[in-house]
């Protein structure tokens, strides 16, 4: 009986029902969403078996007036952590991380990323083999394990390709040894190929083999039952027995924590990084989600008259409190559920586009317990909360006065249901305010003066090809007419570079310490980036890097640290004694921005390089040639003069959008949320205009029988919602305030946030909330007053 009332009501009332079922559906579908994205955020590298027994040795240095954390380690410190220290189980090395290799099959060439491991490697992580097995997977020196989908990219298939050879970067032949399944796609350490850590050494090795140089990532997996304290107290000054001019304070850093929690305030874990914005978007989502069930409520709330006479007819045939209750809490369920199965097929439709937003390949998988689980469970929790006020409201009505047609009290009604449409448009105007402040964030950095001219400049990786013929490579390139200037680099511009902290010069405290960067460069490296020579020279040719005696230019930070008047001309030592090098300042170039754009550029030294010992090629186009033909030009010359190789570039401005990834997510997923969190407010806001304007028609009508406008009558009814609007702008103003002001103290370059935000999501909101109402105000204000009268 009960179950035929309520679909029969939520027949009847089948356009309110549909606001509700859809409101609760965009919210459910946005709570899904997050579940999805946050669910791969915290299961980062959960596949590993030992997850709880691996970490990432990380190392604190400090310098004068910080504590720097880096990632890389010396390589010998890995077999000496394993050998001397009793809680670790196992070490292995990563060396080369990340390399881009040519891989050449018969005829075919292709690029591929990977690293150099040690065999312990395969131990630690859980990376299980479809050929091969771990044990015999560096058998031999030169063999390589490479992943299903690389198997496919070298040979088309995944299925027997060990014993296969491909080349590598034209230069040595390797044996495919084993094949493992797809890494996750929530895996921290990600490759394509790997091969043994002795090849890496054994090319590296000359400057590998000393415990000041940090070249390399260490992991290691600790016993059962160790205390991580206990070995950190053994690291803390492992490195300085072995080398006393390090500063290197050595430690271990947790797998949970790499994806989530990798952030470090001088020398501090701070707990912050990904996490917290999987915590901001979970609480949104949340937020929404209570959104959309305050829609239910107003709405229900605001036609309890239409109802008062079939809760007081009900009564007196005898039901109970309890049982009304539960008839409109059993409606509120049914509609909670067919707005979930509703946003499911949302989620369908949704997931493609929001997967390319998130960079991921995320998947409903109903089959897991835990999303089905999870759906219920939203679905139950909307129910309740939606159902819990209109449902105590209404079976509270007293028959005696329900049926003599008298008029029911809603004072508190009407005053909560004006509340939660303040609270709904509060939530709306908060996000339309943070969405302005977070993207005027990330176009002041991105515009902020870097030092260098990024426009129209491509970066060339370097090989061993290019490297022999880089002067004939120079020549054809400077006389095809779209390149304006180029030079050579072991760095990445934008990229922190190789640091070192053993400098000396006159006047400089024996204990202070000053972390430089160090960047390799040709001559018209300046000219070629657009950074500016304010006193001295350029480097040239015969600046060698390989003389213990150098030139170098430096930037203007690392002038001022060596002291008044102009460094042109003074002098460095790097090391100590007999075996320390002069470095000879013979340039400074202005300051410029890399690695962290939000904070302030650390000292640099440029030092000339050989085109063996390069890595990168920028070119800068001509200002006016067409790109596409410019590209078509170079890709000509250098197929001619590096047949071997295959044309990549990418340009600067390119890779600087990229450093933005994350800022740029969360602009995105703001604005996202705050469209979504309109659209709940908007319908809500519709249905109480239905509602109001229906409430009054009669009222209405005598109104034009008297001589009202349409604009006066529709002004009349707007009046109340758009106060309601502005209330909402006068609790949201402050409270976004202070959300945006605590936001943007994480960025030491930051904006201020102008009052003309405010005013511009004030307008916002109160645009939106007169255009959604004066359909129904207009519509109401139309209609003949003939009709609505004719009863009286």
């Amino acid at each position: 009986m009960i179950l035929k009332t309520i679909r029969r009501n939520l027949w009847k009332n089948k356009g309110y029902s549909f606001l509700n079922i859809f409101g609760l559906a965009i919210g459910i579908t946005c709570a899904g969403l997050i579940f999805l994205w946050a669910e791969n955020e915290l299961t980062y590298d959960n596949f590993h078996t030992k997850k709880d027994q691996l970490y990432f040795i990380r190392e604190n240095h400090k310098y004068d007036t910080y504590t720097a954390t880096f990632g890389s380690t010396p390589a010998p410190l890995a077999p000496a952590m394993q050998a001397e220290i009793p809680g670790i189980a196992n070490a292995c090395r990563i060396g080369g991380e990340n390399s881009t290799k040519l891989i050449n099959i018969g005829d075919k060439s292709m690029y591929a990323s990977g690293g150099y491991v040690d065999s312990s490697f395969f131990n630690m992580f859980t990376f299980p083999f479809t050929e091969g097995n771990a044990k015999s997977a560096f058998a031999q020196l030169y063999s390589m394990i490479i992943t299903q989908s690389t198997a496919k990219k070298f040979f088309g298939t995944d299925k027997n390709v060990v014993g296969k050879t491909v080349r590598v970067d034209n230069k040595q032949d390797y044996i495919i040894s084993g094949v493992i399944k797809d890494i996750p796609q929530n895996s921290s350490v990600t490759f394509e190929w790997l091969a043994p850590f002795k090849v890496w050494y054994n090319e590296s090795e000359s400057w590998a083999q000393y415990w000041g140089n940090n070249c390399l990532s260490t992991y290691v997996e600790l016993k059962p039952g160790v205390n991580p304290a206990s070995v950190n107290k053994l690291l803390y000054d492992f490195i300085q027995k072995r080398e006393d001019q390090s500063t290197a304070r050595p430690f271990l850093f947790a797998l949970k924590d790499w994806r989530l929690r990798n952030e470090f305030d001088n020398g501090v874990q701070t707990g912050g990084g990904r996490i917290e914005y999987v915590q901001l978007f979970s609480v949104i989502a949340w937020i929404i989600l209570l959104i959309a069930c305050v829609n239910f409520m107003n709405l229900a709330t605001a036609r309890s008259e239409k109802r008062a006479r079939e809760v007081g007819v009900r009564k007196v045939l005898g039901a109970g409190k309890e049982s009304l209750v539960f008839q409109f809490i059993g409606e509120t369920m049914l509609m909670a559920a067919l707005s979930a199965m509703l946003a499911v097929l949302l989620m369908l439709l949704i997931l493609p586009v929001f997967n390319l937003l998130v960079q991921k390949n995320l998947a409903i998988a109903l089959s897991e317990p835990l999303h089905i689980l999870s759906l219920c469970a939203v679905t139950i929790i909307c129910g309740l909360i939606a159902g819990s006020y209109p449902s105590l409201y209404l079976s509270s009505f007293n028959p005696v006065f329900v049926l003599k047609g008298l008029k029911i009290k809603t004072g508190s009604a009407t005053f909560i249901r004006k509340g939660l449409v303040v609270f709904q448009f509060s939530i709306s105007v908060i996000l339309i305010v943070s969405t302005i402040v977070i993207y005027q964030q990330i176009q002041h950095v991105k515009n902020r003066s870097l030092g260098f001219n990024k426009s129209n400049l491509l970066h060339i990786d370097m090989n061993r090809e290019m490297q022999k013929n880089y002067e004939v490579v120079r020549q054809d390139l400077l006389q095809s007419g779209v390149i304006e200037d180029l030079a050579m680099a072991n760095h990445n511009t934008l990229y922190d570079g190789n640091n070192t902290s053993g400098f000396t010069w006159e006047g400089k405290a024996s204990d202070n310490q000053v972390l430089v960067s160090m960047r390799y460069i040709s001559p018209g490296y300046m000219k070629t980036t657009g950074m500016k020579i304010l006193q001295g020279r350029d480097l040239v040719h015969t600046d060698s890097m390989l003389s213990r005696n150098m030139n170098v230019m430096i930037t203007q930070s690392l002038e001022k640290l060596m002291g008044n008047g102009s460094a042109v001309g003074k002098t460095l030592h790097i090391g100590k004694d007999s075996n320390a090098t002069v470095v000879n300042v013979v340039g400074v170039v202005n300051d410029y921005m890399y690695g962290n754009m939000y904070g302030k550029p650390d000292p640099v030294m440029f030092i000339c390089v050989a085109p063996e010992n390069a890595s990168i090629v920028y070119a800068r186009l001509k200002h006016g040639e067409n790109v596409e033909a410019s590209l078509k030009k170079i890709e000509a010359i250098l197929r001619k003069d590096n047949p071997s190789y295959p044309f990549t570039y990418h340009f600067v401005d390119d890779l600087f959008n990229q450093m933005f990834n994350n800022e740029q997510l969360i602009s995105k997923l703001s604005r996202v949320f705050a469209t979504l969190a309109i659209i709940i407010s908007c319908l809500g806001l519709f249905g109480l205009a239905a509602y109001t304007a229906e409430r009054r028609i009669k009222e209405i009508g005598i109104r034009k029988v008297l001589g009202a406008s349409v604009t006066g009558i529709a002004s009349l009814l707007s009046k109340e919602f758009l106060q309601l609007v502005l209330i909402s702008c006068a609790v949201a103003f402050p409270v976004s305030w202070w959300i945006m002001h605590q936001w943007l103290q994480g960025y030491q370059y930051r904006i201020e946030i102008n009052l003309w935000i405010f005013i511009a999501a004030g307008l916002t909101a109160v645009l939106i909330a007169l255009v959604t109402i004066s359909f129904q105000s207009v519509k109401a204000a139309m209609a003949n007053p003939v009709k609505s009268l004719r009863t009286e």
